[in-house]
Order: C-alpha cells, then sequence, then structure tokens
C-alpha cells in the first residue's frame, strides 16, 4: 500500500528484526537523562528504550543476570555490559503511533522523600516542633519538597516498535560478556522473547502486546531510494518530499546525544502527538542513508532509517 515501488531488495544474511504493536494501558514514563529535582520526559520511546525492551525480553530467557557496571557511552552511561552488547548491534531502533489515540506529556507534581539527601545546615532545619508554625514552613518542605515528574498519558494508544540489529555483533558482544549461543539458538530464544514484551519505559509503564513478530529475512533499502515510513527517522538521514505532516521532536540517540527525529504524525511536538488517520497516506522522504525493512512491513510502512 505505501511503498509499491520497492521491489528486488537485497536481503541481508546476518540481520535480524524485531517488530511489535503495544497497546498502552495508561501511557508510558521515560524521562531525561541527567535529571533530578525536574524529571521531565519523552514524547516517544528514544532507541535505547526500545532496545531494552526486547533485551529484557531475551535475558528473562536466558536467565542471564548482570551486576551493576556503570560504562560511558557517549554522552550518557550505561548501566550493564549485557545492555551496552544489544546497542553496540544496533543498526536501527524506532517507534511510531498508529490508531486514533494520541500522546499527551504532562508534568505531575508530586512530593518526595528527600531527607536523606540533605546535608550541613539543611539538617538543622527540618528539626521544629511538630505542627509549629516553623514545622510547616521549614521543615516539611525540606523534607518533602515538591517535584514535577514528566509522564505520558495515552491510555489504549497503540505504539508499533522497531529494532533492527547485527546477530553476529550481537552473539559476539554476548560471548565477550560470558553468554554464548548459536545462531540457531538465538533465532529459538527470539520466537519466544517476542511474545515477552510486557512494558516500555519504567517499570510502570505497562502494555498489552497486540502483535509481535521476529524476522531472519531483513530487506535492505540502499539510499536515494524514496520511501513512507510510519515510524521516526533522523532528520539529517532523510529528505521530506513533502514536510505537511512531518514534525520535529527530540530524542536521545545511542549515543546519549539529543537529536531531532521527523515523526509522520497529523501534528506532533515534545508535548503532545496525534496519530494520522488510517486512510491518509504516510508522507514520503527521500533516503540519505540506508535503511531496512521486511516483506510485510514493505506494505504496512515499516521501515528503519539507519541511525
Amino acid at each position: 500500500k505505501y511503498n509499491d515501488r520497492l521491489r528486488d531488495l537485497t536481503m541481508s544474511q546476518n540481520l535480524r528484526l524485531f517488530f511489535s504493536t503495544l497497546v498502552l494501558y495508561w501511557g508510558f514514563a521515560i524521562r531525561y537523562k541527567g535529571t533530578s529535582a525536574s524529571q521531565p520526559a519523552y514524547i516517544l520511546p528514544p532507541p535505547t528504550t526500545i532496545i531494552g525492551a526486547y533485551a529484557q525480553a531475551i535475558l528473562r530467557i536466558l536467565g542471564t543476570s548482570d551486576k551493576i557496571e556503570i560504562k560511558k557511552r557517549g554522552e550518557g552511561r550505561v548501566l550493564s555490559r549485557l545492555m551496552n552488547a544489544f546497542i553496540e548491534s544496533t543498526k536501527t531502533a524506532s517507534a511510531g503511533v498508529i490508531g486514533s489515540i494520541g500522546l499527551s506529556y504532562h508534568q505531575e507534581i508530586s512530593r518526595i522523600v528527600a531527607s536523606m539527601y540533605k546535608g550541613g545546615g539543611e539538617i538543622s532545619r527540618m528539626y521544629r516542633v511538630p505542627f509549629s508554625a516553623e514545622f510547616y514552613k521549614d521543615a516539611i518542605p525540606r523534607i518533602f519538597p515538591v517535584q514535577a515528574v514528566g509522564v505520558v498519558y495515552s491510555p489504549g494508544a497503540k505504539l508499533r516498535l522497531l529494532w533492527i540489529f547485527d546477530l553476529d555483533v550481537l552473539l559476539h558482544e554476548l560471548s565477550r560478556n560470558g553468554t554464548r549461543l548459536s545462531k540457531e539458538e538465538f533465532d529459538d530464544i527470539a520466537e519466544i522473547a517476542k511474545f515477552n514484551i510486557t512494558r516500555i519505559g519504567s517499570k510502570e509503564g505497562i502494555a498489552a502486546l497486540e502483535e509481535s513478530n521476529y524476522v531472519t529475512e531483513v530487506k535492505i533499502i540502499e539510499k536515494d531510494k524514496t520511501v513512507r515510513s510510519l515510524l521516526y527517522m533522523p532528520i539529517e538521514y532523510v529528505e521530506p518530499i513533502d514536510t505537511t505532516f512531518f514534525h520535529e521532536v527530540v530524542l536521545t540517540d545511542l549515543n546519549y546525544r539529543l537529536r531531532s527525529f521527523y515523526v509522520p504524525a497529523f501534528l506532533a511536538s515534545n508535548n503532545v502527538l496525534m496519530p494520522l488517520p488510517n486512510d491518509k497516506l504516510l508522507p514520503m522522504v527521500k533516503l540519505k542513508r540506508t535503511a531496512y525493512t521486511f516483506d510485510d512491513g514493505i506494505a504496512k510502512g515499516i521501515i528503519g532509517v539507519e541511525i
């Protein structure tokens, strides 16, 4: 329907692909890196969040645990060597919204327990006679300060997730961390793991799985081709043919750098996203970099641009 002109694409022998549709129960919370008091959140799951959702599903089947080991990666940090292995193997990871329900960003005002983080003179000001004027004026605001926590509300919204990776690289990185698998063993595990996607973002961001696929025949789309995709794409790697339904949002990339992405949508910003109507043709872009898809993905507009 969307990419009828894509024919005779090259198939990769070592690439693999996960593609899923999630129905959100209430929404999700994926907060900006490096924030503390104020915690703004992303309007869409960044690539590393998508990778993490699939990595957790795979590692749960393997029964593999990993100790926290902080490793610097680009402008951020990874807390696990195994998570870094999954990121290293990634060609692209992306998301899009389908259906009639959009996404809305909101900052909830709440109180947190902060007494354990205080020091010096701040501690002495927490000691006040209970229920006195000083107790409410000085002690309570320091013990239980107000904090804005960012969340995206979208009960019933449908998210489509895509993760494409190099299986050879992933198996090599996993073996370096003590997990050795053959391609056949990994493919068997992945066929089960595709049904284990239960949440996105924080642990409260639970979702129902509507469909999920693991594809071993990934097709390569060379640059300079024109394609239609419902997933977000790095703005520097595509050239929109028509910008009417392309909107710019800011997410982090695989190295935790803030980057701008084009999102195909009726309306989108860092605070709200309204998906295109089902009968609306997806906008077209010219590729400046390699993209990937699969047989069913060509018709559905599931095309991921390399990041």
